[in-house]
């Protein structure tokens, strides 16, 4: 691979940190960039997206694939949002499966995570 784009070291970034704060660091994250040309030749994906999460709950695997040339598009300001709305995806992705059990574990999950999170933000700011 190719050296990675500031804007690609600041998403990656924003997954690495975004993992730790919503306590995906338990997935095994890959996140993948591709030029347009190579994106859009995947299984999938459609015009016009720029990133998208793919999962694997079973195993507690993410894939997230990034159109680099879309992202060199995006300001810097806004890649966070992006790259947590993709990680977004792999809490809910399950939940495609038919029945309730999935969506189970991922409210436990998120339930979870979320608690951690305020216990985590009281404690750095001594609350």
């Amino acid at each position: 691979m190719e050296n990675k784009t500031e804007k690609e070291k600041l998403f990656s970034k924003c997954v690495s940190d975004w993992s730790k704060i919503t306590w995906a660091g338990w997935w095994h994250i890959d996140v993948c960039y591709f030029d347009e040309h190579e994106y859009y030749k995947q299984e999938g994906l459609s015009d016009g997206s720029l990133a998208v999460c793919s999962t694997d709950w079973r195993y507690m695997h993410a894939t997230i694939r990034v159109n680099s040339d879309k992202l060199q598009e995006i300001e810097n300001e806004d890649i966070e949002e992006i790259a947590v709305h993709e990680m977004m995806h792999i809490f809910l992705n399950e939940m495609r499966e038919e029945g309730i059990d999935h969506e189970e574990r991922v409210a436990t999950f998120l339930a979870r995570s979320f608690i951690c999170t305020r216990d985590k933000t009281k404690n750095d700011h001594n609350l």
